[in-house]
């Protein structure tokens, strides 16, 4: 049985939203060139700044804690690139909306 408090509207309002908070995304990623414009309306992944940008310091040698972190941290990140990925293609790519 359909919600009888739905509105029409609403599906239409969130797919609006949700394109708003992608593109939010794409505009951050791209001011911090992590990703940069590609030919026609592709995106491509440049990565994560590598080396010591501002207020990175360097961790102390032998801390397997941190080793542990930053593995975490990168598998991470790597889904969410995988994710994001997902998510730019169908925005952008797919569905015509």
């Amino acid at each position: 049985m359909a919600d009888p408090f739905s509105h029409p509207l609403d599906s239409y309002s969130d797919e609006k939203n949700v394109r708003r908070r992608v593109y939010d995304a794409l505009n951050v990623l791209k001011a911090m060139d992590i990703i940069v414009p590609g030919p026609g309306r592709d995106l491509v992944w440049q990565g994560l700044p590598q080396g010591g940008g501002a207020g990175v310091r360097s961790t102390p040698p032998n801390n397997s804690k941190l080793d542990e972190l930053r593995t975490q941290k990168r598998a991470l990140l790597e889904q969410t690139k995988r994710l994001l990925d997902n998510v730019v293609v169908r925005v952008l790519g797919g569905g015509g909306g």
